[in-house]
């Protein structure tokens, strides 16, 4: 099965990396364009599968630019490369329906970290500030008063998360959205103090939080 990557971006040292990178997996086709606002090529008749950008400094409005190719392309996952770790603009882009927000400087080991997380269905966060991310969303009154317990909805998300559920799937599950899932989860990582949702299945197993039934 082909995979289909383009790459968004001038000829950076990132983006002639990432190239490299995609090229050394199996089926990927890739292709590359220099201008980011530019059209996406087209070759097999539909767009592809993942879109790379790296944030140019310019003015191209990269978070309204995000949700419209979002929003006119459902099916492609979109990855920018953003030097920002303020978190009201990641959680903009979150919004916006990407798939995986990294910084610029991010190594090889993260981009096949998040390739791994964009196949399982979930929304991939560069690692150095996820944690950030994760204690500006978690609601300090409610930890303050609970002493980090979990929410009934945050144990209704963890229960759907070691029973394998993609983002989508707890999302339709619960009726919330997609961003509201990764919120959860951001809140349950920071909560049961893991990195990860690997860490989040041990915890939930070694905590008896959750029994196969």
């Amino acid at each position: 099965m082909t995979i289909r990557h383009h790459l968004a971006g001038g000829p950076t040292l990132l983006m002639t990396g990432l190239k490299q990178l995609l090229s050394a997996r199996e089926n990927a086709v890739i292709t590359q364009s220099e201008s980011i606002s530019g059209p996406i090529p087209d070759p097999g008749g539909t767009a592809p599968d993942y879109l790379w950008l790296e944030h140019p400094d310019s003015d191209w409005d990269a978070l309204a630019g995000c949700r419209q190719l979002t929003q006119a392309f459902p099916g492609m996952k979109v990855i920018i490369f953003y030097d920002s770790k303020d978190p009201k603009t990641i959680k903009g882009f979150i919004q916006a329906g990407i798939a995986a927000y990294l910084l610029p400087s991010c190594t090889v080991g993260i981009i096949e970290e998040a390739l791994r997380g964009m196949q399982a269905h979930t929304v991939y966060i560069d690692p150095r500030i996820r944690q950030h991310l994760a204690d500006y969303l978690l609601d300090v009154n409610e930890k303050k008063n609970n002493g980090g317990a979990l929410t009934r909805r945050e144990k209704e998300v963890l229960r759907l998360i070691v029973e394998e559920n993609t983002t989508q799937e707890i999302a339709s599950k619960l009726y919330i959205s997609s961003c509201t899932v990764e919120t959860h989860r951001l809140h349950l990582i920071q909560k049961m103090g893991v990195k990860n949702t690997a860490g989040l299945v041990r915890e939930a197993l070694v905590r008896q939080l959750y029994a196969y039934p």
